[in-house]
């Protein structure tokens, strides 16, 4: 087949074609004399990896020292047929000198391209065992062998991660020697010409796992997408199921932990999981708030304390258990502790020289020392103003781990002067309550057996401070009965005061003025305003409102239907118009019910209404009218009931829709 003619390349040609391809090998031709297609002329060796420092190991920032053999085999090629014609005469030009002309030059970067000055000749001593590979016709043709090893690649950096790639490019450049032939009349002559090229070749076998340098950095976390954390040196890590170790799955992993990257999320110093754990045990706490009843009392120290961490006031005394209790503040932004003092106050010791002690109260105990006072009582009684205040009718400082005398007294006495009562016999016991300090209105129980009338009701006790002065006395006097009928025995009464000190410090709430608003407009004569509903209309503050209001019109009915005519009117406090959410201008087949419009807020201020409605049909079908229970109605001369279906209007007149007798 012609295709297979050479030098046409399997190309569809022409007979001229054809023609002119075999003319121009009889007058030309060219070739390489080195075969440059086979597999073993370069081939390399084992890569020799030197770390830059080999105690360090393979973490990020070392760097490699990579040095590559390389082997050359150069072998002549057999000359094409084709050219055969004009190269046959000169076979000679394959010698053993013409192959150690080549020149193959080598070159390992940094994964950068490289191009080497490279010429004929350079390198004729370095090939070794040159000698006969094969005969082509009768002319012997050689090959030889060189090894080279071209400069290493230094100061490779590495880089954490797993199997990290050392990008590294193998150039060669390279000048061999090609043979020219072409014809003069009909002699043919050839010579030898240089040829040059170059080929990178990547490396890509090297892959190491590299480390990070420190071992913080090993365990540096990242965020991985899925809403968990994992290795943060190579982006292949998945999320770990428990980042930060503190026993809690991470939510990745529809887990608890609240944050998995600190087993502390509220650096309160105790792990999410305990906290947790206390909450599953009932104990209210919160694994991301350090003081989750705000009292001043970090969570870590109130459960030291034995303290309810989500109660700022344990013992209910009107104290907050930080407020108690002396400790070291910490800071907001990090949990620490600091060298800042709070809670607890301070004593004056009235001794020959007065000297100020800082107390602590018991958290737990409403009056830790049983004195009949309690700790808030005390704290306030220590830090009057007064100094004469600050003490107790025996002089000593008020103090909640010291027993003191109260600031209250109570003194009790009757109208029977010897003590003795008889059976049936009534007497008046008297009260009388001292207040050494200004109180604030209290209580006052009397106790009396059986045998007296029992207890009584609480009392009164007036107190006002507006009016106290130095003391101030209250006294109550309850009349006592002796039952009947008793034997001679002893018996007794007993009265206990309760009241609070006033309050100095500053209210935490105070009322407003009251504002007169102007009456609602909207509303005219017949329509009354019957059913009102109120909502909050902003979720940050408590002063603005929605009103949604049914106005009935009954046509001037002096008492509300349970239907009517009407509007639903809607107002906006504390300022805005009215505005008709329902009018329907006096359509009589549209009755509200008797209820008040339903209303909702949500967080956007956007308002929901709902109200009740009747509608009515045009046409009332009746298909039977049966008597239960007939008899003479006495009413006229007929025998029996005479029944009319009429319908009256509200507020209209009666028309009569059917008779019996029609």
């Amino acid at each position: 087949e012609l295709r297979q003619v050479p030098t046409l390349d399997g190309a569809c040609f022409t007979l001229t074609g054809a023609l002119t391809k075999v003319l121009t090998k009889l007058l030309y031709s060219y070739d390489l004399m080195i075969d440059m297609g086979r597999s073993d002329l370069m081939v390399t060796g084992a890569p020799d990896v030197v770390l830059g420092d080999p105690g360090k190991g393979f973490v990020a920032g070392n760097t490699l020292n990579v040095t590559l053999p390389v082997t050359t085999t150069a072998v002549h090629k057999d000359p094409d047929p084709n050219n055969g014609v004009l190269i046959y005469p000169y076979m000679y030009l394959f010698s053993a000198d013409n192959l150690r002309r080549s020149s193959f030059l080598y070159s390992l970067t940094s994964g950068a391209n490289q191009t080497l000055a490279v010429a004929l000749d350079q390198m004729k001593t370095l090939w070794q065992n040159v000698r006969v590979d094969h005969t082509y016709l009768v002319s012997p043709m050689y090959r030889g062998e060189m090894s080279s090893t071209p400069p290493p690649v230094t100061g490779q950096v590495l880089a954490a991660g797993i199997d990290r790639p050392v990008p590294l490019m193998l150039n060669m450049s390279y000048a061999v020697p090609a043979y020219e032939c072409w014809t003069l009349v009909v002699i043919p002559i050839c010579y030898t010409r240089e040829y040059k090229g170059d080929n990178h070749m990547p490396i890509d076998s090297l892959h190491y796992d590299v480390f990070p340098a420190t071992f913080a950095e090993f365990l540096a976390m990242s965020a991985k997408g899925d809403g968990g954390l994992g290795l943060s040196w190579d982006a292949r890590f998945p999320s770990l199921r428990d980042a930060d170790g503190d026993g809690l799955l991470s939510t990745a992993y529809n887990g608890l932990d609240p944050n998995d990257a600190a087993a502390d999320a509220d650096g309160d110093g105790l792990t999410d999981r305990f906290e947790l754990d206390r909450r599953a045990a009932g104990v209210n706490i919160s694994p991301v708030l350090r003081d989750t009843d705000n009292d001043g009392l970090p969570d870590a120290q109130e459960l030291r304390l034995g303290t309810d961490p989500a109660a700022a006031d344990s013992d209910n005394d009107g104290l907050s258990d930080g407020a108690e209790v002396a400790h070291l503040t910490i800071d907001p932004n990090t949990g620490a502790l600091t060298t800042v003092w709070a809670g607890g106050w301070n004593v004056t010791i009235n001794a020959l020289t007065p000297f100020t002690v800082r107390v602590s109260s018991d958290p737990l105990n409403a009056d830790g020392d049983n004195d009949g006072i309690n700790d808030l009582a005390e704290r306030q009684l220590a830090l009057d103003p007064n100094p004469a205040n600050r003490v107790d009718s025996q002089n000593r400082p008020y103090h909640p781990a010291v027993p003191n005398s109260p600031p209250l007294a109570v003194v009790v006495e009757t109208d029977d002067f010897d003590g003795y009562v008889a059976p049936g016999q009534s007497f008046i016991y008297t009260s009388t309550v001292i207040a050494n300090a200004a109180a604030v209105p209290g209580v006052l129980n009397v106790n009396a057996p059986a045998i007296l009338g029992g207890a009584r009701n609480p009392l009164l006790l007036p107190f006002n401070t507006q009016t106290f002065s130095v003391t101030q006395s209250v006294a109550q006097g309850v009349s006592v009965a002796v039952a009947p009928g008793l034997g001679t025995q002893q018996t007794a009464l007993s009265s206990t005061a309760s009241t609070r000190l006033s309050d100095t410090a500053v209210a935490g709430w105070t009322l407003g003025q009251v504002t007169t608003e102007a009456p609602l407009g909207g509303i005219v004569v017949p329509n009354l305003p019957y059913y009102s509903e109120v909502t909050a209309s902003r979720p940050d503050r408590q002063d603005n409102f929605h009103i949604g209001v049914m106005a009935f019109d009954n046509l001037n009915s002096p008492v509300p239907s349970p239907i009517g005519r009407g509007d639903i009117l809607a107002y906006t406090l504390p300022a805005g118009s009215m505005r008709a959410i329902e009018n329907d201008a006096g359509n009589t087949r549209a009755f509200m019910g008797n209820s008040a419009p339903s209303m909702a807020t949500n967080a956007a201020g956007d308002t929901f209404a709902a109200w009740g409605q009747q509608r009515f049909c045009n046409t009332v079908t009746f298909n039977s009218i049966r008597v239960v229970t007939a008899g003479a109605d006495a009413q006229d001369a007929s025998n029996g009931i005479e029944p009319i279906i009429a319908l009256t209007p509200n507020g209209g007149t009666e028309s009569i829709a059917w008779r019996w007798d029609t």
